[in-house]
């Protein structure tokens, strides 16, 4: 039984009709850095929050998000000695504050 690799799985996705198939970005994390750092598109929605049975919705800007990521990294870091390289698993609500 063949069973795909991560690797062929992204060449799958990058080959859809009408899509460039070299990205400009190498990860996602040079795009999120890329987002973040321009001007032009920080103060953009990154990601929308709906909880319908609270009643609740909320927004968060790609600086916004970037400050938040820059914060819990630097959490991990300090808090815990997380370095590049180690790993991190978690087992969370799915909710925006997660």
């Amino acid at each position: 039984m063949y069973r795909s690799t991560a690797d062929d799985r992204i060449a799958q996705a990058r080959h859809t009709a009408d899509v460039p198939d070299v990205l400009p970005w190498h990860s996602f994390a040079a795009f999120f850095r890329g987002r973040v750092g321009d001007a032009q598109v920080a103060g953009r929605t990154f990601l929308s929050y709906y909880d319908d049975d609270r009643q609740v919705h909320r927004a968060y800007t790609y600086a916004e998000f970037g400050r938040a990521v820059e914060r819990m990294a630097a959490a991990l870091e300090g808090q815990l000695g997380l370095t590049r390289g180690d790993r991190l698993a978690t087992l969370l609500f799915n909710h925006d504050q997660t």
